[in-house]
């Protein structure tokens, strides 16, 4: 029986045949059946980077924390989750149009590049140049050809991406979206001592990774490699589309894919803050030399991790 009337809405007594109100038959008139409909929850409460600027998204976030929308339930495969991810990147496009004001840091950053670069070609170039195009990863992409303007495009965005991010941490009128800088990175460079390796192989990885983004000009590459470095983090502490492609290269059995993916991120955001920070020295080798170190180190920690000779030891330690 129904707790309300149909006819007017009058909250019904119990046992009641007939509204106390308006007198109307409760038993001969029943409410309707409504169909039955599943609520959809919403995306910010899905995958709460959903309520994050869409220009960190689309620039920056796209390579380092795109929400993988439809991924919850299960565990997809690399390919099936780079799809998924594709998919929202382009599905999120339409949200430029309705909020232009969040693309306000890349214009001014784009403002910003052409003059330089315009400067430097009529050769002007004095210090305060110099500098602000070291600030602003100006030259990325302007050397090493080919490879060094597609990886000199990926800095930029990388900056653009942690520009927009941190415009909107220290802008949200909301509470709830108003964290601080040190909040956003809590627990982002940690790792398990137990099972280092994803956090090896990341920042080996880190370190190749800001070569291709410095194009053969690390030491003008520095806020791009500090910009990935901001952005792994945050990465890491967030669910989204890297997290989950990562995630989707181990066993679908293991329970602790999401926790290798965190270590691995956190590798890379240590690797890139480190890398940056040599490559002000502008000599490639040691990078590179680093980067081959941590890859194969972190390749052969995974590989006695896996036969179980790592594990073998730390039993016969702890006898």
């Amino acid at each position: 029986m129904q707790s309300f009337c149909v006819n007017c809405g009058a909250e019904l007594s119990p046992g009641a045949d007939f509204c106390d109100n308006c007198g109307y038959a409760v038993k001969t008139a029943p409410a309707p059946a409504e169909p039955f409909m599943e609520e959809t929850p919403k995306a910010e409460e899905t995958f709460p980077e959903c309520a994050e600027s869409t220009a960190s998204k689309l620039i920056g976030e796209a390579a380092f924390g795109l929400p993988g929308v439809k991924q919850a339930a299960e565990k997809l495969s690399p390919f099936k989750t780079i799809g998924v991810g594709v998919k929202n990147l382009i599905s999120s496009i339409g949200g430029l149009f309705k909020d232009p004001k969040k693309l306000i840091p890349a214009a001014v950053l784009a403002v910003i590049w052409l003059v330089l670069l315009l400067l430097r070609a009529f050769g002007v170039d004095p210090v305060p140049c110099r500098a602000a195009s070291f600030l602003t990863f100006a030259e990325g992409g302007v050397n090493g050809g080919v490879l060094g303007a597609i990886g000199g495009l990926i800095g930029k965005g990388a900056l653009v991406g942690a520009v927009t991010s941190l415009t909107g941490l220290f802008t949200a009128q909301e509470k709830s979206e108003k964290r601080s800088f040190g909040e956003s990175l809590k627990g982002a460079f940690g790792f398990d001592l137990n099972n280092v390796w994803p956090y090896v192989l990341g920042a080996g990885v880190a370190f190749f990774l800001f070569l291709f983004i410095s194009g053969g000009a690390a030491r003008t590459a520095f806020m791009g490699g500090a910009a990935a470095s901001y952005l792994s983090a945050r990465a890491a502490n967030r669910n989204g589309f890297l997290k989950k492609l990562i995630g989707s290269f181990g066993s679908k059995s293991s329970g602790n894919t999401g926790k290798g993916a965190h270590d691995f991120i956190s590798g890379l955001a240590s690797g890139f803050g480190v890398s940056s920070l040599i490559g002000l020295s502008d000599i490639d080798l040691i990078l590179i030399i680093l980067g081959a170190v941590l890859v194969l180190g972190g390749a052969v920690m995974m590989i006695l991790k896996a036969a179980g000779v790592l594990n073998k030891g730390k039993e016969a330690a702890a006898q």
